[in-house]
């Protein structure tokens, strides 16, 4: 496991890997990782592997259990120690005799796993009926894995936090430059015909508010449009909501309704307006039919949105201007 762990991948191939590698080094009939989701008190599955019960599946959507009403989950998330149970055993929790007998198994055996610190989840595993029951030495076994298994998860989140940080704008929470260049080629690049449009905004008289006020209302402004460009748009199916300058935004969206849009960005303009009722941002349209005979590039498309965008600022437009069909 320490060999399968060592190498980056991603969090679900490697949960997946270690719960194999579990079973075989433990000669368990099944292992189970899950992940304790603190604001909500229980503990989901994600991966369960090996013969499973007759209500179980390998990747679960909604296998939860509420860990205040389980005396065992209780131990191990919050008591923080490893445990084991077996049906032959007069004194076995009432829970986990239920749930044993659920699945077909003969024992159990349950240790946290530990993420800077804290218990991130926890690491089960179960025998058939029949089997030698969990002893004391598989104990010690589990515990060592699960520490292992812990290392991996604490590498792989700060991993996947690290890349989360290169494609999102550090004062608005968004998409940056990056990420929207990205997210922009996989649009293009899907084969199928589909609709592109792309919005361009900027907001009026920034550095006037930073002169004036000072960076630290400017700074709130840039994030109130931020979030106000997020709660129009950020229900779409395929969408990304983007700070690509200091007063510059762009939405880039696929596959839906150039009226509605339009509709939409008008909203934010309404929404945004400045005190003495003028313009508060500027915003251009351009949208683009895709298919094998298009030469439409995301460059292209973009600056189409941006022209827009400029003929909107010049006439001091409080709607969003679209730019002429391509």
């Amino acid at each position: 496991m320490a060999h399968a762990l060592a190498t980056s991948s991603p969090l679900s191939s490697m949960l997946e890997t270690a719960a194999e590698e579990a079973r075989t080094t433990l000669f368990a009939a099944s292992v189970s990782v899950s992940c304790v989701e603190s604001l909500q008190g229980v503990l989901r599955t994600i991966i369960n592997v090996g013969e499973l019960g007759p209500d179980e599946v390998r990747w679960p959507q909604d296998e939860v259990y509420v860990i205040g009403e389980v005396g065992r989950l209780e131990q191990a998330v919050r008591g923080r120690t490893a445990w084991t149970e077996n049906l032959g055993d007069p004194d076995c929790d009432p829970f986990e005799r239920e749930l044993l007998l659920r699945l077909g198994k003969g024992s159990s055996l349950a240790t946290p796993i530990f993420v800077d610190g804290y218990v991130w989840g926890e690491l089960y595993l179960t025998r058939h009926l029949g089997s030698t029951p969990f002893d004391a030495e598989a104990v010690s076994y589990a515990e060592v894995l699960s520490a292992m298994l812990g290392a991996a998860v604490a590498r792989s989140l700060r991993e996947a936090a690290l890349v989360e940080v290169a494609r999102r704008d550090p004062l608005t929470g968004l998409s940056n430059r990056r990420e929207l260049d990205e997210r922009a080629e996989r649009m293009f690049g899907d084969p199928m015909t589909r609709t592109v449009t792309v919005l361009s905004i900027d907001i009026n008289d920034l550095k006037e508010v930073n002169d004036t006020h000072g960076h630290a209302r400017g700074d709130v402004l840039i994030h109130s449009v931020g979030r106000s460009l997020q709660e129009a748009f950020g229900d779409l199916s395929d969408v990304c909501v983007a700070r690509v300058g200091g007063d510059e935004y762009t939405v880039v969206v696929a596959d839906h309704p150039v009226a509605d849009l339009v509709e939409r960005m008008n909203a934010v303009c309404c929404a945004t307006s400045a005190p003495d009722g003028s313009a508060g941002i500027s915003a251009g349209l351009a949208a683009s039919t895709l298919d094998g005979a298009t030469t439409t590039t995301p460059t292209g498309l973009f600056a189409a949105a941006d022209r827009a965008q400029y003929a909107a600022k010049r006439s001091r437009s409080r709607d969003v201007v679209v730019a002429p069909q391509w």
